[in-house]
């Protein structure tokens, strides 16, 4: 009998999404404003943002000096593209992507690299020979380029803000 209920606990919690201490489900949880983010550490006080970045969003009423600038984004994961795409479109700029070469040629860099004001590349996705043409073509074609740390969404967010405040102090 133990058995079945210990079963029955366990299918609900797994698949009910059930809290294991309190029987509250985890819509209960976010109801009542305590439920953790999925990633967020145990026991951690912090607060979660709402927006993927107020100040970008504060960026593009009126005081980016980053609008209407293009830059390219070569490397990268595939299933980010869009969500750079937003983060860029909130500091009022455009954001073109290159795979680095896994679908596209790497020799269509060289035809993108005039058309934009800057370079970012993550040095964690993107292959030996795609960041190497894009060093070079960057110097040959007097461009900005910007190593990311990562792939993510943050570390371009945290670029482009750097950039709008030394464009702001300017």
């Amino acid at each position: 009998m133990t058995k079945i209920i210990n079963f029955i606990l366990y299918y609900k919690i797994r698949f009910n999404k059930v809290h294991p201490h309190t029987q509250e489900s985890c819509d209960d949880q976010r109801a009542n404003g305590w439920h953790m983010a999925r990633k967020g550490k145990k026991g951690s006080n912090r607060e979660v943002p709402d927006s993927a970045g107020e100040e970008a969003s504060q960026a593009s009423n009126g005081r980016s000096k980053l609008d209407g600038r293009s830059f390219l984004y070569v490397g990268g994961r595939d299933c980010q593209v869009a969500h750079l795409r937003q983060i860029a479109s909130n500091f009022g700029a455009e954001l073109i992507h290159h795979d680095g070469g896994l679908r596209e040629a790497v020799s269509r860099i060289d035809t993108l690299l005039p058309s934009v004001d800057c370079v970012f590349c993550p040095i964690d996705c993107i292959s030996h020979d795609a960041c190497l043409r894009v060093k070079t073509g960057c110097k040959k074609f007097s461009k900005a380029f910007i190593p990311l740390r990562n792939g993510s969404k943050s570390s371009l967010e945290r670029a482009l803000q750097t950039m709008n405040e030394r464009d702001n102090s300017r």
